[in-house]
């Protein structure tokens, strides 16, 4: 028989031979009755070829296929003649019809008696149709606006992508992608496109990364270990063959772009003028900071007598002699002196003389 010519579909019974023996006490114990010897079965429906791969809906006896697949029988229970899948899934609800309620996980791999397969041409028919596509979309943008519905699939989605079977999977898929160099082109392409640069900074992202970065820069930073750890790693890149040509070749490669030279020649200069204002800035601040410690005094001339007065007198007599501490004789050789002890220095000058 030929696909789409002698039949576009089927109903189809699969039976393991040795499931159900492993269940009889089970099945014994929940419904008090004796069971004999016989196969699990599984019905369903499929619009397409025989020998397409199809295997079935159900995980539970895919696990089982997966594992032994020389146990599992398979056997076709009607053909349909004619494209048209709702009325293959009317015959799949007759015989569903016939499997008894404490049958339902025990003697068949069914867990419901209801044939639900869609039709992938049909699904593909009805998203065509631009008001399916809105009354979905609608339906969807509901669902989502409902906080509750919100956390619960984003905590779903979150502890689903956080397996580390999931995660590891992820890895080798996206791995073995970036290794096709077309691929990788396609993924660095739409990486750096306007678009996706325009939609991943936004104002309210970048505020998100900021904060993101402070906190995971600061957690790595206080930790000593985490902190030597990136220094060590930083320090063994850089002194590899690949790192220095790295680093040469990125610096050439700058240099010779004369825009991006101009242009940071100009944010050097206005770095500088910067700096400048800023460190002028600093220096008026020392100043009004000063005469507000040590009040308005010269400098200079204090200075000059603190000087004179030693050559006369140690510094444990300067300090006794003004009620001081020996450190603090010390810090005034090279910080400025208060307006009230350059006034007591001048005045045992003048008593000296």
């Amino acid at each position: 028989m030929e696909y789409g010519k002698d039949y576009f579909g089927f109903v189809y019974v699969w039976y393991n031979r040795t499931a159900l023996i492993m269940e009889r006490r089970d099945y014994e114990d929940r419904h008090n009755r004796p069971v004999k010897k016989h196969p699990r079965l599984y019905i369903g429906s499929h619009m397409g070829a025989y020998n397409d791969g199809y295997i079935c809906s159900s995980k539970w006896m895919k696990a089982g296929y997966k594992r032994k697949p020389f146990n599992f029988m398979k056997r076709i229970i009607y053909w349909q003649l004619t494209d048209n899948s709702k009325e293959l899934r009317e015959i799949e609800q007759k015989w569903l019809d016939l499997i008894k309620e404490h049958e339902l996980g025990i003697r068949f791999y069914n867990m419901s008696k209801k044939a639900a397969t869609p039709d992938p041409k049909l699904i593909l028919k009805l998203w065509a149709d631009p008001n399916h596509q809105e009354k979905m979309l609608q339906y969807l943008n509901t669902r989502w606006a409902n906080t509750e519905f919100h956390a619960q699939m984003c905590n779903t989605m979150q502890e689903v992508n956080n397996r580390p079977e999931k995660v590891e999977a992820s890895r080798i898929a996206s791995t073995k992608r970036m290794q096709d160099p077309i691929e990788k082109e396609k993924a660095i392409a739409v990486l750096h496109s306007e678009e996706a640069y325009a939609k991943r900074w936004t104002d309210e992202n970048k505020q998100k990364q900021s904060e993101l970065t402070t906190k995971q820069v600061y957690e790595q930073w206080s930790d000593d270990e985490s902190r030597q750890k990136f220094v060590d790693g930083a320090k063994r890149r850089a002194n590899t063959e690949e790192g220095k040509s790295h680093h040469s070749k990125n610096g050439k490669k700058a240099w010779e772009d004369e825009d991006k030279v101009a242009q940071w020649k100009e944010n050097r200069k206005a770095l500088i003028k910067e700096d400048k204002e800023y460190h002028e800035t600093l220096k008026q601040n020392a100043k009004k900071g000063g005469i507000a410690r040590w009040g308005e005094c010269d400098q200079e001339e204090a200075k000059k007598n603190f000087n004179f007065i030693l050559t006369k007198m140690s510094q444990k007599e300067l300090a006794t002699r003004l009620d001081v501490t020996s450190a603090a004789i010390s810090r005034w050789k090279r910080m400025p002196i208060s307006s009230l002890n350059a006034e007591k220095i001048k005045d045992l000058i003048s008593e000296l003389v």
